[in-house]
């Protein structure tokens, strides 16, 4: 088994990182752990992992294997990546959204004796840049809108009681209080203004615990998939949202897609913006696919 490092999250889940740790430790015995406190930790970690080609296991959620394959490609832009580096996940945050569509077990029993002879997939990432400059990577999903307020919603006591329903809990909450954001959005050059409950750019096929937001997306693909949902009345959204968890939403008339590479998106004031799980905050923001950019190892099965 080629060595590698655990980055772990520790507040993953509700701490349900911490309470599995011990299980990954035996299994990954001469394996060494990291802990870390913050998102920017865990990028600046995974970033220096990367130069000594290794496996970097992020040991969490959806958040924590963003900050690990952002560590990985800000290593990428410095030339300071080794050949053999590569990026799995350990699904023990909340939602897990981007290993349950990869097919990593959420059982770590299943999913610890498939690192020792993985298979290998080189996977699309996105590159957030920001109007004052600074950029951001992400791996799953980026959202604007309904769906951001709804993520700013969901606190820790949330994710502690309700585990994956927390961010359902927090959709119903925020329903009767949300009003729609207008916004201009750019697809590959093509212009669109509208008002919108929510917009998301989408890597990977779901998230928020297991919304099929964009059911087609795929991570090898070279390509986004953008869906954007005009504001419908409350009763309205909640016929519809069954539909959504089971990726079954496109057909709405007030719902739209585009397969795209590059998405500017403009807001009139500053909203959250939910990368991966983690908040942001700005009004226009400008993302873009990095294809085959990954080099992704999966347990077999």
């Amino acid at each position: 088994m080629q060595r590698g490092y655990l980055v772990v999250n520790p507040s993953a889940g509700g701490g349900r990182a911490t309470r599995r740790l011990r299980v990954v430790r035996t299994a990954l015995e001469h394996w060494r752990t990291i802990c870390t406190r913050s998102l920017e930790e865990g990028i600046e970690v995974s970033a220096r992992l990367a130069r000594e080609g290794a496996v970097c296991v992020a040991v969490g959620g959806d958040g924590t294997l963003s900050s690990v394959v952002g560590g990985y490609l800000r290593a990428v832009e410095r030339g300071e990546v080794a050949d053999t580096t590569r990026i799995a996940c350990l699904p023990v945050g909340t939602a897990n959204d981007a290993a349950r569509e990869l097919g990593v077990p959420k059982r770590l029993q299943s999913a610890l004796p498939g690192l020792a002879q993985p298979t290998c997939q080189t996977l699309d990432a996105g590159r957030i840049r920001l109007p004052d400059g600074r950029e951001h990577f992400f791996f799953n999903v980026v959202g604007v809108g309904f769906d951001a307020r709804v993520n700013d919603a969901t606190s820790d006591h949330l994710k502690r009681r309700w585990g994956r329903l927390a961010y359902i809990v927090a959709i119903l909450k925020q329903l009767w209080h949300y009003q729609p954001v207008p916004l201009l959005l750019e697809i590959d050059g093509q212009r669109i203004e509208q008002s919108a409950l929510l917009v998301a750019i989408a890597n990977g096929r779901s998230y928020g615990g297991g919304i099929r937001i964009a059911p087609f997306a795929e991570f090898d693909d070279g390509c986004f998939d953008v869906c954007l949902i005009e504001h419908i009345p409350r009763l309205e959204f909640l016929r519809q949202f069954p539909r959504a968890l089971r990726g079954e939403h496109l057909g709405h008339p007030s719902v739209h897609h585009w397969r795209a590479r590059s998405v500017r998106l403009w807001l009139p004031d500053l909203e959250p913006v939910s990368v991966d799980g983690e908040l942001i905050y700005t009004s226009h923001l400008h993302c873009e696919v990095l294809p085959a950019r990954v080099p992704f190892a999966l347990p077999q099965v």
